[in-house]
């Protein structure tokens, strides 16, 4: 494995969800990080070409290796193989772009809502837009649904920091007070 993400001894080893060992050491060796870890799942045996990955384990930020049976998307003849940890700071990259793209649409919807509304109060001035049957309720629904969608990026951006680190469980409960 090229990166442990923050796996510790001790850790918990998770296959398919459940906890069926720890990490009992982690080496580096060369420009790769080997990880020792103990099944105590008794008649536990792990599929040839099963798949381990770093995962969040829990509220807290602590990591587990997550195990995974074997996948077409990842084959291999090695008895475990590894799939790179997915890094928050990307996944919240992949929410900044989503969000700018959103943005960037309502722009648009609110330009359009304006010619509605210019053309339902009478304005003279040429538009080259369908005008629906009831602007009025239409911009009202737009408005909600905008509303609706900041609330859900301002909830979901209250369990990170400035940086896109995500806030332990205390100064979760902070901001939620």
């Amino acid at each position: 494995m090229s990166d442990a993400d923050g796996l510790i001894v001790g850790s918990p080893v998770k296959f398919l969800g459940i906890q069926i060992g720890d990490i009992r050491q982690i080496k580096i060796i060369s420009s790769e990080v080997y990880v020792e870890f103990v099944v105590t799942k008794k008649d536990l045996i792990l599929p040839v070409g099963s798949i381990a990955t770093v995962e969040f384990s829990g509220l807290g930020g602590s990591k587990a290796l997550e195990i995974y049976p074997p996948s077409e998307e990842y084959p291999t003849d090695k008895i475990i193989a590894v799939k790179e940890p997915t890094r928050l700071n990307k996944v919240m990259g992949l929410f900044n772009e989503i969000f700018r793209d959103l943005d960037s649409i309502f722009t648009t919807v609110g330009y359009a809502s304006n010619q509605f509304v210019q053309e339902a109060e009478g304005s003279s001035a040429p538009l080259n837009v369908v005008i629906p049957v009831s602007p009025e309720r239409n911009l009202t629904n737009i408005d909600k649904t905008i509303d609706m969608i900041m609330d859900a990026k301002g909830n979901f951006m209250k369990n990170f920091d400035n940086e896109g680190k995500p806030k332990d469980e205390h100064e979760q409960s902070e901001d939620n007070q």
